[in-house]
């Protein structure tokens, strides 16, 4: 009786840690879901505040792209966009060549992105999702 016991508390302990660490949500939901696919997950509409008063971009899956900022003047300007994922830079030309923005991605999360400016002053910026699609 001692060996059944023993046993069945051995099984009602094991059956008990299975269903525990199946309970909660998804722990890397913020992460992309497809390591290869991640620059899908730039797709969308950005917005940080610390650059020229505020500047959002527009990164669409055709490749085409859109940046409006508004402070000290109004400007919207289109071009294109790539994801380099093996060195996760991500390019952005605009105004018909004459601008470009970079930068090396740090983190991509299903809200926000953060990269390293690397034209320009070289500063750390996080955009927020304005499009809440995601």
């Amino acid at each position: 009786m001692k060996k059944f016991l023993s046993t069945f508390m051995m099984l009602l302990v094991a059956t008990s840690c299975l269903f525990l660490s199946s309970c909660g949500g998804d722990d890397d939901k913020d992460e992309p879901k497809n390591p290869e696919q991640e620059w899908k997950s730039l797709v969308g509409i950005w917005y940080n505040s610390r650059s020229y008063g505020g500047i959002t971009w527009e990164f669409c899956e055709d490749g085409t792209c859109s940046r409006f900022t508004g402070s000290p003047s109004v400007v919207y300007l289109e071009g294109t966009w790539t994801y380099d994922q093996k060195n996760k830079i991500l390019v952005a030309i605009t105004n018909g060549g004459r601008n470009e923005d970079s930068w090396r991605v740090i983190s991509i999360t299903e809200n926000s992105w953060t990269g390293e400016l690397l034209t320009g002053q070289g500063a750390t910026l996080t955009y927020v999702r304005m499009d809440g699609d995601e």
